[in-house]
């Protein structure tokens, strides 16, 4: 099976700690089918005018681990122009996707709108099946513009396949229109070579704060108010005036740091801000932790929760798209409502007062490996390049008959 990937999405040279989950995922894919990846570059006339643009610098093609990427330039059209994005990558990408030759299977588009809409059309024109993988902030937040529902539900009524990390996005995908007999949640997987349970003095020796033994409460993200930051600063707040010694620690960027660094120095809170940190240091500060916190407002299956349950830390999040299904017992952590401060308080002064078992909590944690999730990603691709529907006239292998 050969697959074609679209996706703005990816990792590239400039920016190497994008997207992992689609580095892992397509990468583990690849091991089983024949991937060619477009990372789409998004671009319009004077963009390096307008903002900071490394695009420039990002070569045609690169490898990324042990796949190649091409990154073809996608047009689009800022703000207002946002409705005419699907066409104008589709456009775009036809000369590139001719260029690469070769006959595809199956076309994957790697979020709803645009690249699910481009691959749509690329499909029809290639002959082919059009899969989409969602991901979260593509359907929750883009469903609600009105001027881009019609294009989602488009997607999602033209394409072969659904496929997203958890069965509440799934579900959503289905009410706007995708095949609920071809629509299937596939887990994101965890890199379990590096997120496991380890000794949290060690954690913080090899972070240098190996003489602090105080309660961390660990957030990992951007930091900005869709992520619940506003609330985590009240609920801390709360939590130390119980719990003195307790320190929340914000890894990542984001618009709120400045806010975050300032709310901390007037109401002389413990804040540590390290700032965004490299990938392979991740596992560090969750296992420094004695509890991760993720408050956001609307997510998908987010990766830092099951990272958090693999390395045997428990979790108080939101109870909003897939971490229920995830932190699924008392065990792993508790959920509370977005934008509860209170509850949030309480649920955090409960986790820092425990003495969990990291081995009882990654043991019980719903966790796969990416090596697993990309093999549930063939087998439903697979599925869909074989299944004939009775009023399709289309060979079950297209690639057969398709022109050069």
């Amino acid at each position: 099976m050969r697959v074609l990937v679209l996706t703005k999405i990816f990792p590239t040279s400039q920016r190497p700690a994008d997207a992992p989950y689609n580095r892992l995922q397509i990468g583990a894919l690849a091991r089983r089918a024949e991937v060619e990846v477009l990372g789409l570059l998004p671009w319009f006339p004077g963009r390096s005018w307008v903002r900071q643009d490394d695009t420039a610098k990002i070569p045609a093609a690169e490898r990324i681990d042990d796949l190649w990427v091409r990154h073809p330039r996608a047009l689009y059209a800022p703000s207002i122009g946002r409705p005419l994005s699907g066409l104008l990558h589709a456009a775009s990408l036809w000369p590139h996707v001719k260029a690469i030759g070769g006959r595809f299977d199956v076309v994957l588009g790697c979020f709803a709108y645009p690249d699910g809409f481009a691959a749509v059309l690329l499909a029809r024109r290639l002959g082919v099946p059009a899969v989409v993988k969602v991901h979260g902030s593509d359907v929750n937040q883009l469903a609600a513009d009105p001027l881009l529902r019609w294009s989602l539900r488009f997607t999602f009524r033209h394409a072969a396949g659904v496929v997203g990390p958890s069965q509440a996005l799934v579900d959503r995908c289905i009410k706007l229109g995708a095949r609920p007999t071809t629509s299937r949640m596939i887990p994101n997987g965890v890199a379990q070579e590096g997120f496991h349970p380890r000794d949290r003095r060690a954690c913080r020796e090899a972070l240098g704060h190996g003489d602090d033994e105080a309660p961390w409460i660990v957030f990992v993200g951007r930091i900005e108010a869709a992520k619940g930051v506003t609330e985590l600063m009240e609920a801390f707040a709360e939590v130390q005036r119980e719990e003195p010694r307790a320190c929340l620690v914000l890894v990542g960027d984001g618009p709120m740091l400045a806010e975050c660094r300032d709310r901390a120095a007037r109401r002389g809170l413990n804040l540590r801000l390290p700032g965004a940190q490299a990938r392979d240091r991740m596992p560090l500060w969750i296992g420094a932790s004695q509890v991760v916190t993720l408050p956001s407002h609307a997510e998908g299956t987010p990766n830092v929760v099951l990272e958090a349950l693999a390395s045997g830390r428990r979790v108080v999040a939101t109870a909003v798209g897939g971490i229920p299904d995830v932190v699924t017992s008392p065990v792993l952590g508790r959920l509370v409502l977005p934008g509860d401060a209170d509850s949030l308080a309480r649920a955090l002064l409960d986790a820092i007062r425990r003495d969990d078992d990291p081995e009882a909590v990654a043991a019980q944690a719903p966790i796969i490996s990416w090596d697993e999730s990309g093999a549930l990603l063939h087998e439903q691709l697979d599925a869909i390049v074989h299944a004939r529907p009775a009023h399709d006239p289309t060979p079950s292998r297209p690639h057969e008959q398709a022109p050069r």
